[in-house]
């Protein structure tokens, strides 16, 4: 526990999953966390987070090729990362119910 009061969740574990997805050239896989993505090795090794401090409430998840798409309730957008370089690439949408906006978006899928 910190000063907070809250209590502190180290790398691996998982508060509050929500989404898997798994990258058919590495056989890594994604979970949705909290305010992250948790990524472990097929064996379930835990290799890193992604998103950190770009991620409110991920919830869908999806890959396709070298990128990774995370929908994100509270921020009412689809982040797009770079499997690559390991960082946020772009943000898509945005809270409203215009073409091109999102009231928290939950699920996400591509089309391979």
């Amino acid at each position: 526990t910190v000063a907070t009061g809250r209590t502190e969740i180290a790398p691996g574990q998982l508060k509050d999953p929500y989404g898997v997805a798994i990258d058919e050239a590495t056989h890594q896989i994604f979970i949705t966390t909290f305010d992250k993505v948790e990524v472990f090795s097929e064996t379930g090794e835990y290799l890193y987070q992604l998103g950190v401090g770009h991620l409110s409430k991920p919830r869908g998840i999806a890959t396709h090729g070298d990128s990774l798409y995370v929908s994100c309730e509270n921020d009412h957008a689809v982040k797009k990362f770079s499997l690559i370089e390991m960082f946020l690439v772009r943000r898509i949408g945005g809270r409203g119910a215009d073409n091109g906006q999102f009231l928290f978006p939950y699920q996400l899928t591509t089309d391979l």
